[in-house]
């Protein structure tokens, strides 16, 4: 009764619209700080389990809630600066996805872009430790995009052309992005899973 009582009391109905379902689990105060700092509950809607000061930092630096999400869920430490930074090194939009949930930096994403290597591909070179100077060597003596010493197992949604490839490759500790994130090792009952 408290929830329905401080849902009105911020003009807004007892239940989130039916497209915001998910809103049915936002308490009033911290809907009440969204909505005080000026966002919608759209936005609230998007955006909800990342810290207040985070959102309106993104939207300080003019991404749209959509874009925040799409970025953050590819590597939820990356900076507005950072995601800034590949279009000015000439990455595109669905580009800039890929390198940040890979882990790589704008200008990492660009170096490798130069030579024809995908974000997939790279994160290859990076688990055997070698970098673009590398595969530059590697492609000008009529290599493929992945190191030849290295097999590696993938798979792939859709027709595994090499854009939609995933390689089984472990990123070095500390890499960033969802992907690294994704492969951690976890611990289950005090062995590694």
């Amino acid at each position: 009764m408290r929830r329905i009582q401080g849902w009105r009391a911020l003009g807004l109905a007892a239940d989130p619209p039916s497209e915001m379902g998910q809103l049915i689990e936002v308490g009033p105060d911290e809907a009440a700080g969204w909505l005080e700092a000026g966002l919608t509950l759209p936005e609230l809607s998007r955006l909800r389990g990342l810290p207040l000061d985070r959102v309106l930092q993104w939207r300080a630096a003019r991404f749209e809630a959509a874009e925040t999400e799409r970025l953050l869920r590819a590597d939820p430490t990356l900076t507005p600066a950072e995601a800034r930074a590949f279009a000015e090194a000439g990455i595109a939009d669905d580009d800039r996805l890929q390198w940040a949930e890979a882990g790589f930096s704008a200008a990492d994403a660009s170096a490798w872009s130069g030579l024809d290597i995908l974000p997939q591909e790279a994160r290859v070179w990076r688990s055997v430790s070698k970098g673009p100077d590398d595969a530059r060597e590697h492609r000008l003596a009529g290599g493929g995009p992945l190191p030849s010493d290295v097999r590696v197992g993938w798979t792939a949604h859709g027709s595994g052309q090499r854009q939609f490839r995933r390689y089984g490759v472990t990123d070095p500790p500390g890499t960033r992005g969802r992907i690294a994130a994704e492969r951690e090792p976890r611990v289950w009952r005090g062995r590694r899973a």
